[in-house]
């Protein structure tokens, strides 16, 4: 335990706040310090657990079990019904669970055929009790909070804070092709009335980074100064709202102009917490200013089938957008694969012209100008970065998870399967 320690003070300790360095004491266990035991307290011996198998807990609302990936030591592959051609056998493939065996084992002291099984949760809460009751081997989560109740309550689960990949954005987006949302003044207006900078400070528990009117944070290259950041300022936004002919004609709070309401769904992952969380606060920011925000949870699969189709309305999204002008034009506007499908001539004009120059200067300045236009005209709100994703490992079962040099999880094949416990 001392080692795990010691190798997560080297990988972090000389390079994170402060706030987020207390997460090492979760790395030590904690038992007879008065830390809820209860949960743990009502496993069986050996509960869940078998021999040669590890349990990753995934869930519903984040996670389509038709685009799982699995990283070995020969590579990334992504998992299919048919898998005749990689080293592994796919033994279930359903909503619920996905199982594969690997065709060869040379990780442990046994011969055992290793098993990798995706099991899916329709709610964190789930989640983190079958991790405390060690039925789950390994989950991400996405608050320091979650993780730290998991360890609370289990120390034997513990938590190292990763990373996330840069650029990787919350925001909402908007159906432009909605009759009322297709207005980028009240676009604009609902950007203004959103708080960013408290739900990096109360929700993510300031371990996060507010966005400034881009995908991109201010350390890329891509990253385009002098954009409108649309920081929290909702009396320009009820400005803005009542210059365009919006007004409360009926006295219900909430605005409108001829037939047409501010009444809006807001869809966003199902039993994802932070996403519910952010869900809310949107909801209570734009109420203020007289917009009705009706929040609405869906599966990764019909979140997807909805976008896919124009069945939306506003959406509350995570994208991570690579460094580079296939990037932006391929989620904002390519026809061919953008659920947004942004229309403007000097947007295409832009990419098409530049996308044809070999030279990686010419790109950069050309992306930006995507952005200006993207900032512009309002297609989306980006709202926050959140600086880490929290694994949980329980090392009751599992060893030589974590690579300390590159600071990244290892692939499964090279895991350890403890023997197990007896209770």
């Amino acid at each position: 335990m001392g080692e795990l320690k010691s190798m997560f003070l080297r990988a972090y300790g000389a390079r994170v706040a402060p706030a987020v360095f207390g997460l090492t004491l979760w790395l030590m266990p904690n038992a007879g310090s008065g830390q809820p035991q209860d949960l743990k307290n009502m496993l069986f011996p050996d509960q869940g657990r078998r021999r040669g198998t590890i349990i990753i807990g995934k869930l519903v609302g984040h996670d389509d079990y038709r685009d799982l990936r699995v990283r070995l030591r020969g590579g990334e592959y992504v998992i299919t019904r048919a898998s005749n051609s990689y080293p592994f056998e796919v033994l279930s493939f359903n909503p619920s669970k996905v199982e594969i065996r690997l065709d060869r084992y040379f990780g442990g002291r046994n011969s055992d055929s290793r098993r990798i099984v995706f099991k899916f949760f329709p709610n964190e809460r789930q989640l983190m009790t079958s991790m405390i009751l060690e039925q789950v081997d390994y989950a991400v989560f996405r608050t320091r909070s979650q993780a730290s109740e998991v360890n609370r309550a289990n120390p034997e689960v513990v938590v190292i804070p990763l990373k996330t990949p840069a650029n990787r954005v919350e925001m909402l987006l908007y159906n432009l092709h909605h009759p009322v949302l297709s207005s980028v003044a009240l676009r604009r207006a609902i950007s203004y009335a959103i708080n960013k900078r408290k739900m990096v400070e109360e929700l993510l528990q300031n371990d996060g980074l507010v966005a400034r009117g881009t995908p991109y944070e201010s350390d890329s290259p891509y990253f385009a100064r002098g954009l409108d950041d649309f920081k929290y300022n909702p009396k320009r936004a009820v400005e803005i709202l009542h210059t365009n002919g919006w007004d409360d004609l009926d006295g219900d709070g909430i605005l409108e102009r001829g037939r047409a309401k501010l009444s809006f769904n807001l869809a966003f992952e199902k039993g994802v917490l932070l996403e519910e969380q952010i869900a809310r606060r949107i909801k209570l920011d734009l109420f203020e200013i007289g917009v009705e925000i009706i929040p609405v949870s869906y599966t990764k699969i019909d979140l997807l089938k909805k976008l896919k189709s124009g069945d939306y309305e506003i959406v509350l999204y995570e994208h991570r957008f690579d460094e580079s002008l296939d990037a932006l034009y391929r989620f904002f506007a390519d026809p061919r694969v953008s659920f947004i499908n942004f229309k403007n001539r000097n947007f295409n004009l832009i990419y098409h012209q530049y996308k044809k120059d070999e030279m990686a200067r010419a790109l950069i300045p050309a992306a930006k100008r995507l952005q200006a236009i993207l900032n512009r005209y309002t297609v989306a709100c980006f709202m926050f970065y959140r600086y880490y994703d929290y694994h949980l490992f329980n090392i009751n079962k599992l060893g030589n998870f974590y690579d300390e040099k590159r600071a990244e999880v290892k692939p499964f094949d090279e895991w350890i399967i403890r023997p197990p416990i007896q209770r």
